[in-house]
């Protein structure tokens, strides 16, 4: 993905998967070049994927909560 994706964008949603714990810590990455580039007022949600993992297959999940 480039930045003129969504450069000067009202708003964007993080989406991480929670059976990898790699794509939570990359959120650091994503938030930094979000907010260097998206209109200041921009609003950014975050958004956990694979919730249902928590309940069928609780082993499989990488990403705990705190």
């Amino acid at each position: 993905m480039t930045v003129n994706h969504f450069r000067n964008a009202v708003g964007a949603i993080l989406v991480y998967d929670i059976s990898n714990e790699e794509s939570f810590n990359n959120l650091d990455y994503w938030l930094k070049l979000l907010k260097e580039n998206l209109d200041p007022y921009a609003l950014i949600a975050l958004c956990p994927n694979k919730v249902d993992i928590m309940f069928s297959q609780p082993e499989q999940r990488e990403v705990l909560k705190e």
